[in-house]
């Protein structure tokens, strides 16, 4: 693995990834590159990155991140260098299943965060509820959006110059009442962004996942993980309606 296409991933995924996804990204690839295999890689030499991490002690889970930073670089690699694709299979870990909230517990979150909000940190942490529960976006959407990019009707994601969406370029979400009601009400913020990070309270991304976790322990609704369980919690009460 040239040194020089690693560090050129890793300063992709910095853009719209976490410092610490970054740094996890990092070390699995790390321990790929002291294997020495020769370029272009193959799936033979996956498999045998593979019995190295199982000779050292690790879980089907464990392996299975290393896979995914793996397949994610590989891909990478593919797309933008023209590499043979490889496909890389998860190993059969039974995964944990991630729990949802019941649209009770998402109106008692939302309830305790109204109430809570007259400080900084639990106005950040509703507003970022009120975002991803309301439109379905995914945390690093809401983290990075910006003022400029809320409508009457609806929400603009788009690129920017130091973050990239992480499966398209640009969509436009609905804004439905409850959500317009609550951001008629809210200061915009003299740096431009929702103030959920970026200059703000929250300078990355884990930080603000952070903050909800705990949050979420105080309220005895530690689950589903955050922030990433208002998707699935939102399109679970959607199809229950």
């Amino acid at each position: 693995m040239s040194l020089q296409n690693q560090t050129k991933f890793l300063q992709y995924i910095q853009r719209y990834r976490s410092q610490r996804t970054a740094e996890t990204y990092q070390v699995h690839l790390d321990q790929f590159l002291k294997m020495n295999f020769a370029e272009p890689y193959t799936i033979d030499d996956v498999e045998e990155f593979v019995d190295h991490l199982k000779n050292k002690g690790l879980q089907e889970t464990s392996i299975n991140s290393y896979l995914r930073t793996l397949r994610r670089y590989l891909n990478w690699c593919h797309d933008r260098l023209g590499t043979p694709k490889i496909k890389i299979e998860m190993l059969s870990a039974n995964d944990p299943v991630h729990a949802v909230w019941t649209t009770e517990e998402m109106n008692l979150l939302e309830k305790e965060l109204n109430y809570r909000s007259t400080s900084l940190r639990y106005k950040i942490l509703q507003r970022a509820h009120y975002m991803l529960r309301y439109t379905a976006m995914r945390a690093g959407e809401v983290f990075n959006l910006q003022w400029d990019q809320i409508y009457p009707d609806f929400i603009w994601l788009k690129n920017q110059n130091n973050w990239n969406l992480k499966t398209r370029k640009e969509a436009k979400i609905p804004i439905c009442e409850k959500l317009a009601l609550f951001l008629e009400g809210e200061k915009r913020c003299s740096t431009g962004y929702l103030q959920l990070g970026n200059q703000n309270h929250f300078s990355e991304l884990s930080h603000l996942t952070h903050s909800m976790k705990k949050f979420q322990r105080e309220m005895q609704l530690d689950q589903p993980e955050p922030l990433k369980g208002y998707r699935s919690s939102v399109a679970t009460e959607l199809l229950s309606t």
